[in-house]
């Protein structure tokens, strides 16, 4: 259902006819408290007019609000589901609440089981302090990373184990292992 509000010239208008039922009174009534009355009755509709406004912004605000939410939170399940970066959400003990695509195509056995012991252990041993940041999987290492705020867990292929080609651009802003940008552009 739409709503209505009303505009500024509806505003005006309202204005207007309430002076015109005033000044009619005016002229009517002869009784000051009769006078008195019809200016608190024109008030109450005043009052009751900005309050239906003020509750209609509120609720399309609060409405807006939720459909603005709601396309975020759907164009970052896309965004999650098609990059190549495995992301894990968990929850307060630590099982694993959700995956993305990429997440059960790395840690998924030949026959689609995804491997959730694996995940639990590393962010185990993430929060007993370990240092490691690898996941390894068959002969694949990964990147990963444990942010315990959020409940989250990213991974990314490790390519700071793969040899840089001679072309090194060590001294132009490139780490000593790993992928070069500037390499790439070559």
């Amino acid at each position: 259902m739409k709503r209505f509000h009303f505009a500024t010239i509806h505003l005006v208008m309202i204005g207007l006819i309430l002076f015109g039922i005033a000044t009619i009174f005016v002229r009517v009534l002869k009784s000051e408290s009769a006078l008195i009355f019809a200016l608190f009755i024109i008030m109450v509709v005043v009052v009751a007019l900005l309050h239906y406004q003020k509750t209609t912004y509120e609720s399309l605000e609060i409405e807006q609000l939720d459909e603005l939410n709601q396309d975020v939170e759907d164009s970052l399940k896309t965004l999650l589901g098609k990059m190549p970066v495995g992301v894990i959400t968990f929850d307060e003990n630590d099982h694993i609440e959700w995956f993305n695509p990429y997440a059960k195509l790395v840690l998924s056995d030949e026959n689609g089981n995804f491997n959730k012991q694996l995940i639990a252990d590393f962010i185990s041993q993430k929060r007993k302090g370990s240092p490691s940041n690898v996941i390894t999987v068959g002969d694949n290492k990964y990147a990963a990373f444990v942010d315990f705020d959020n409940k989250l867990t990213y991974f990314i292929d490790n390519v700071y184990d793969q040899p840089l080609p001679p072309h090194s651009l060590r001294g132009r802003g490139c780490p000593p292992r790993g992928f070069c940008p500037l390499a790439a552009k070559k």
